[in-house]
């Protein structure tokens, strides 16, 4: 691995009753072998022991209405605020998994001056269940890897794939491209990502950078989340356009988890595998036609509700009955 630059780093976590894990998070943060410059916080109004613990941690709280998060806004803003040339982003679960996760997290920025975006490897939880190990093990492969704008060829969609529960980016790339864009549902990363791509610039997923975070959804949260891309794909038809549709994503994910099973013989675990294939399939193709779906059953559809009662839910909603 190349030295790392000598770069300001700041690292910005948003955080909503966080207490949990804060602590676990920031003290693993503390003892990383790259210590970041600053540590940011924005909290939406916790009603628990968050922001007394990140104070306790030394890093920097801003306080919000919880009403005013915005995933792409809120982001936005902390990344103007930031003092670091490379800004690192956490979700509040994410753990890091080696004292080097930041080094290695970073590193890539050393070695090409075109990569502006750096994601890690996301490892199950020691909670998680085969179904969510198994989805960890496909968007997370063991295998470091650099993606262009070009590679959407073969690629698709999954060449704009990052996750902000922990990546890196270039901070002057980030407002080149305008940061984050404002008002979105969720998945603002890989709009930021599919934007940057079509820039020029190239992404990095580090394998070696590693972070314990994953999740055990319900049959409904598979629903609702699916139905939650489905609207985002819909309102930036752009990204399917320009990268490719995600059905074929699922279809293959789908496969690969069915000839597993069906090696180990796990036939009630193939069968939840296609309920849920099923579901997320219906809940996707119902979130890409939210438009004519009456206004009141989408909060109920969706695992953003409170999303739906904003300007920009309304404003999403109005467009499609004009």
């Amino acid at each position: 691995m190349c030295d790392i630059p000598l770069a300001m780093i700041s690292v910005i976590i948003p955080t909503c009753n966080a207490a949990k894990t804060l602590t676990e998070l920031l003290a693993v943060l503390a003892r990383q072998t790259l210590q970041p410059d600053e540590v940011l916080v924005v909290d939406s109004s916790s009603e628990d022991d968050t922001v007394a613990i990140a104070r306790q941690f030394g890093a920097k709280v801003t306080v919000i209405d919880r009403q005013r998060f915005d995933h792409g806004g809120t982001r936005s803003e902390m990344a103007r605020m930031a003092r670091g040339e490379l800004l690192v982003f956490f979700t509040q679960d994410a753990i890091p998994a080696t004292r080097d996760a930041l080094a290695r997290l970073v590193g890539p920025f050393a070695e090409q001056e075109d990569i502006a975006v750096t994601y890690g490897r996301q490892l199950p939880g020691n909670d998680a269940t085969w179904i969510a190990a198994s989805l960890r093990r496909f968007n997370y492969p063991e295998h470091s890897s650099i993606r262009g704008f070009d590679d959407r060829v073969k690629t698709g969609l999954r060449t704009a794939f990052v996750s902000n529960s922990f990546a890196a980016y270039r901070k002057d790339a980030l407002a080149e491209s305008g940061y984050f864009k404002n008002g979105l549902i969720f998945g603002e990363d890989t709009c930021t990502v599919g934007r940057l791509l079509a820039r020029g610039y190239r992404i990095a997923y580090v394998s070696e950078a590693k972070v314990y975070h994953s999740h055990n959804y319900s049959l409904s949260e598979e629903f609702r989340r699916s139905f939650d891309i489905g609207v985002l794909h819909a309102m930036e038809a752009w990204l399917l356009e320009t990268y490719g549709h995600a059905e074929g994503i699922g279809f293959r994910f789908v496969l690969q988890q069915l000839r597993e099973l069906g090696r180990q013989g796990r036939m009630s675990l193939m069968i939840e595998v296609l309920a849920r294939t099923v579901l997320k399939y219906c809940g996707y193709r119902l979130g890409r036609s939210f438009r004519s779906i009456p206004a009141h059953f989408l909060p109920r559809l969706s695992m953003h509700s409170s999303w739906w009662q904003g300007n920009r839910g309304r404003e999403a909603v109005a467009s499609g009955r004009r």
